[in-house]
């Protein structure tokens, strides 16, 4: 047992079992017709034992596995676990105790994970001060979380567990996007319109958020850029400049998705709102996850996907709208231009549903969380109704396109962008990149550099979210009126596919025309998975 004191005086017992066996990687190779079944509680019911799977991210060549107890089965084992799928149609629970406890990190949707230069490991965060942690020699164990949001860190400023306790606003779904974090608002709970808008763990504004916009939901954050995002309310997205954080500026808002798509169920007198169960960012886009047991007023909503664009964030658009009827999407993943929503793959780019899951012919369910590994997904589902004869909670194996995966990660966007001038020297450094990545691939200072041009890079520190938002934290604030670049090199996905060099500059003051020379980035689009 490792025992570790905490800065509030508290004492936290962690055990650590390493287990030094490797895990080998899912085998690249072609797995046969996009929507081919390999595994799940039909297979093997041990699949369906760790209850309603929510969360799921690689760990080297392994999975972490972050169940959620409501929707669970009684008998359902709920914690944190350690899978091995070197055989995708045999996937094997990893003999590792976490000894970690069910903390539903960052609203039981959604986890973190980042490189530690000190220790030289690869850490996924399971909430409550606790990471899965890879170690060099490849064994894995539970420790304190080490990165950001800071729990434990000494420095001013960061917060410990009672400021948790104190105020939930420290770890909730915004708190992927460290070193932001604004207050979340979900139709589940009590609604109070006030705000609350931190930076690096202080306080930096309050206001009526839902008073200025009407949005009741969840916040996103790339650079200094803010994003209001609807929950079931279907209220709309809003975004902000937090440029000067203290005074955020509104920049637009839209509400209702539009005519032009054709929404069921809209009509005059009740729109089609925008919003969803949840939402997720794919580069300049906020993509929704419409669940359709939900009314709003005499406007019905179906199960659909919801596509915003914010590339211009004074000018929202709508831009993709797919109806899926009676089904109920409530999640989203991502790879490459694909979105992955309950049982569906769509283009996010051409709006096109490319594929379905047929999940009732196999005992399987895919609703609640979907990881993409090369061209197979590993589903995370719930139990469809208690008593049934197939459990369908848990993991579940699929082909989602032909032949073994042979392309790289590409960045999706970012925020500076290229030549950007007058960027705030408060503000991260926000990249997305839609893939399941390598984590011993991203190591502050030699896979991922920011430095001044022509000069030696500054440290940082990152957190990279299950949705490949990677948002970088300079130690410091950057220097005024300097041309920064930033450099990504050698970053390889989960199969071990190696990005191009990709790289990018801005400044902090007027800086002329710091643009560099454009990047190419793999975007080819792929007909593979389609039905």
């Amino acid at each position: 047992m490792k025992k570790l004191l905490l800065p509030t005086g508290m004492t936290l017992v962690v055990a650590c079992f390493p287990h030094t066996s490797t895990a080998q990687p899912v085998p690249n190779i072609d797995y046969g017709t996009p929507g081919t079944f390999l595994a799940g509680p039909t297979t093997d019911p041990a699949l369906s034992q760790m209850g309603r799977l929510a969360v799921m991210e690689s760990l080297g060549d392994y999975v972490v596995t972050i169940p959620e107890g409501p929707g669970s089965t009684p008998d359902s084992v709920l914690v944190p676990q350690i899978w091995d799928f070197s055989n995708p149609h045999q996937p094997r629970l990893h003999p590792v105790d976490l000894n970690a406890g069910l903390y539903h990190p960052y609203q039981a949707h959604g986890t973190v994970k980042r490189f530690d230069l000190e220790d030289q490991s690869v850490q996924v965060d399971l909430g409550a001060f606790e990471g899965a942690t890879l170690w060099p020699d490849n064994s894995i164990s539970n420790i304190v979380w080490k990165g950001e949001p800071c729990f434990l860190d000494p420095r001013p400023g960061c917060h410990d567990e009672l400021d948790i306790i104190r105020n939930p606003i420290f770890g909730n779904r915004s708190s992927q996007y460290h070193p932001w974090t604004f207050t979340s608002w979900g139709t589940y709970d009590f609604v109070n319109s006030i705000g609350e808008l931190y930076l690096r763990n202080d306080l930096m504004a309050t206001w009526d958020q839902i008073g200025e916009t009407g949005i009741i939901g969840s916040a996103h954050f790339l650079g200094n850029l803010m994003i209001m995002a609807s929950d079931q309310a279907y209220s709309g997205v809003a975004t902000f400049d937090v440029s000067d954080p203290t005074n955020p500026v509104l920049l637009d808002k839209i509400s209702v998705i539009g005519d032009q798509w054709n929404p069921t169920f809209a009509t005059p007198a009740v729109p089609r709102g925008i919003g969803g169960y949840s939402s997720e960012v794919h580069g300049h886009h906020v993509v929704f996850a419409n669940r359709p047991n939900d009314i709003i007023g005499e406007g019905g909503v179906v199960g659909a996907i919801t596509v915003v664009d914010f590339e211009d964030p004074a000018n929202l658009q709508v831009s993709c709208y797919i109806e899926f009827g009676d089904e109920d999407p409530m999640y989203v993943n991502f790879q490459d231009e694909f979105a992955f929503v309950d049982r569906f793959k769509v283009n996010i780019e051409t709006c096109e549903e490319v594929l379905r899951f047929d999940e009732i012919a196999h005992g399987a369910e895919l609703s609640q969380f979907s990881l993409p590994l090369g061209s197979l997904i590993i589903g995370g589902g719930i139990v469809r109704e208690e008593g049934d004869s197939v459990n369908e909670q848990g993991i579940s194996v699929w082909v989602h396109q032909s032949g073994p995966d042979q392309r790289a990660p590409y960045v999706s966007y970012h925020i500076p962008k290229n030549g950007q001038n007058n960027y705030p020297t408060i503000a991260p450094i926000t990249i997305h990149i839609p893939e399941t990545l390598q984590g011993r691939t991203l190591i502050p200072g030699q896979n991922i550099i920011v430095r001044p041009v022509g000069g030696s890079p500054i440290g940082i520190d990152y957190i990279l979210s299950q949705t490949g938002m990677m948002t970088i934290d300079p130690f410091e604030p950057l220097a005024e009126d300097t041309s920064y670049e930033v450099l990504l090199t050698g970053v390889a996905d989960y199969m071990g596919n190696v990005m191009n060099d990709y790289q990018f500059s801005f400044s902090t003051g007027a800086g002329g025309n710091t643009q560099l020379p454009p990047q190419v980035s793999d975007v080819t689009l792929s007909p593979e998975g389609a039905i």
